[in-house]
């Protein structure tokens, strides 16, 4: 974590205490019972560094809505206007403990039936844990029959690291349906995690992004910086994603050419019918200069597009890539 996101965190958890404290003193002054009182905050919210926040309010015995209030309202809005967030989180609570009776036999199933298709998944082999079930937020229901409820599991992420998903859905069917997809994913991102950890590596990058990379700062810290995230972005033209345990970038091209992974374009720019099949199979350098491309990179197809004010080349590259691991600072080839 950078001190930009450590001191970011520290300002995004101090603002959520705040918030928190505000519910729940103003819950304890407006419920004539028991119910609805404030359970606390979501796991992934303390244990990350995040501008979102989820709150858990139980609105009857054991049956709990998450209100996620800031990305409606906005980051921007809610700094200073605590008590505002506060105060319609417990507006929220009160309206849905108004119908919780009705909803607890189906907040009741819906857990269980939850627990069942991770223990599916156990078996199999697959890392999957139940993390929590609860009631999505009054305001995206309002009537028990339409009640809809979000279901967050413990999976692997894009950079094949543990993450928690969460599934929001009105029925048990179409929680089954989601699982269905979600196992799927988890199986081939639990192969690709094995195929790493063979190897010893955290994950891959192909050439071409570790080459810009090494252009902007340290590519390893770089990297490292990236084991905790999903995504990164490196100045205004240029970002890094994870696909399936694997880095590629997006560059927008702000010196003509750009590219999305293996894809590449160059604004402003013509080859010759013959250049374009000769080059098939040959260093991209040999028809495109960027500081970025380097004679190991080769080219897959290339076509070259002529039109009114509107000329440029898109290619499709062969780009090697490479493991790396950040604790040994080592990079080699995949």
């Amino acid at each position: 974590m950078t001190v930009a996101d450590l001191t970011s965190y520290h300002s995004f958890a101090a603002r959520e205490r705040r918030i928190a404290a505000l519910i729940e003193c103003r819950l304890a002054t407006l419920r004539s019972g028991d119910f609805p009182r404030f359970a606390g905050a979501t796991a992934s919210m303390l244990k990350e560094c995040t501008e979102d926040a989820d709150y858990v309010i139980e609105i009857a015995l054991r049956v709990t809505m998450l209100a996620d209030l800031f990305p409606t309202i906005g980051d921007h809005q809610v700094a200073g206007n605590e008590s505002r967030v506060a105060n319609r989180v417990c507006d929220y609570a009160m309206r849905a403990s108004y119908v919780a009776a009705d909803l607890a036999p189906r907040f009741q199933s819906m857990a269980k039936s939850a627990q069942l298709l991770v223990e599916n998944g156990e078996r199999r082999g697959l890392p999957v844990k139940l993390v929590s079930v609860h009631l999505a937020q009054f305001g995206f229901w309002e009537q028990p029959d339409d009640a809809q409820f979000v279901v967050t599991i413990e999976t692997l992420g894009q950079n094949l690291r543990s993450r928690h998903m969460p599934m929001t859905t009105g029925s048990e069917e179409a929680l089954g349906r989601l699982f269905v997809t979600a196992m799927e994913t988890l199986e081939r991102r639990a192969v690709a995690r094995a195929r790493l950890d063979d190897a010893n590596a955290d994950g891959t990058i192909d050439l071409l992004s570790l080459n810009a990379i090494a252009r902007v700062g340290n590519a390893m810290a770089i990297l490292q910086t990236m084991m905790t995230r999903n995504d990164l972005t490196l100045g205004n033209d240029f970002e890094l994603c994870w696909e399936e345990g694997a880095i590629y970038s997006i560059a927008d091209g702000t010196d003509r050419v750009a590219w999305t992974g293996s894809i590449l374009t160059v604004s402003d720019y013509v080859l010759p019918e013959t250049t374009c099949i000769n080059a098939i199979g040959r260093p991209v350098t040999d028809v495109i200069a960027h500081p970025a491309l380097d004679e190991r990179i080769l080219v897959g197809t290339v076509t070259s597009h002529e039109g009114e004010g509107a000329n440029f080349v898109i290619a499709c590259l062969e780009i090697p890539d490479l493991y790396f691991n950040v604790e040994s600072g080592q990079i080699w080839s995949a």
